[in-house]
């Protein structure tokens, strides 16, 4: 969450003085890693460069996460339930948009699901509340970025986390298998579903530590990340491949496209944030 401090000081005349209210992101769950300037290669295996230093989220957001988004927003009236969806209002288009749906249903096979009760979002399984939201609206990802003072990140910011300076098809390297991520029958115990984030840890059974070069987890498989661009066709593009896609259907090179109401149950996303 946040807090808004508001300075109050004395000066050496006893004059009494108070500084503007600042509001201050606390950062007690998501986690982040620095990605400093220079050259790439992106995934067209061309040399780019990004001039400017960021952080990029280290796993993408959880439902536990997503849900302590929704209960604050709708503590602070800025939300709006109407039959299962969840709208809000964002930069974007300035428009009332769905975040998400709630409530069990065939879209998310309950798995990850929220529901409502007692005027609180809540999970409807919590042994899910460490694996990806899934079914959030680019509208819905965007919201949850601005509320806590960070965006979406662009093509080229995901593809250098995922890629890395030499730019790999994979984020670990060139080949993929069931012990490095989550894709369609990779044997995994939620299959056919989400991981936890950051499952491919080298920790976990069988599996192999897969994070990116700079250090980055579940950026091939699990879920699509919604990033901040458009292509020509008016639909944004997503990144890293999902549960629901074959093994080589995760590399760092393939694209998804769809448009921004689309919430489907391999979406999900991660934030980034200027330094």
């Amino acid at each position: 969450g946040s807090i808004i401090i508001q300075g109050v000081a004395e000066d050496d005349f006893g004059n009494v003085g108070e500084s503007s209210e600042v509001e201050i992101f606390i950062d007690n769950s998501l986690k982040f890693i620095n990605i400093p300037s220079g050259v790439f290669i992106d995934s067209g295996n061309q040399e780019t460069e990004i001039s400017y230093d960021y952080q990029m989220m280290t796993y993408p957001v959880t439902v536990g996460q997503y849900l302590v988004f929704l209960n604050e927003a709708n503590e602070n009236g800025i939300l709006t339930i109407l039959g299962s969806k969840i709208r809000g209002n964002v930069s974007i288009d300035g428009n009332l948009r769905d975040f998400i749906s709630y409530g069990d249903s065939s879209t998310v096979h309950h798995l990850g699901a929220i529901t409502f009760e007692n005027n609180k979002f809540i999970a409807m399984d919590s042994s899910y509340i460490h694996h990806p939201i899934t079914g959030v609206t680019l509208f819905g990802a965007t919201a949850f970025a601005e509320y806590y003072k960070m965006r979406l990140p662009s093509l080229l910011e995901w593809e250098k986390v995922a890629r890395g300076i030499l730019g790999y098809a994979y984020p670990w390297g060139n080949e993929n298998g069931s012990n490095r991520s989550n894709f369609d029958d990779s044997g995994d115990p939620w299959e056919s579903g989400t991981t936890p984030v950051g499952y491919y840890n080298g920790l976990n059974a069988e599996t192999i530590d897969s994070k990116s070069p700079f250090g980055a987890y579940d950026m091939a498989g699990n879920v699509w990340e919604w990033t901040s661009e458009i292509n020509s066709s008016g639909s944004y593009i997503l990144k890293g491949g999902s549960y629901q896609n074959p093994s080589f259907n995760q590399t760092t090179l393939v694209e998804h496209t769809a448009y921004p109401i689309n919430g489907l149950s391999h979406f999900g996303f991660r934030c980034a944030r200027d330094l």
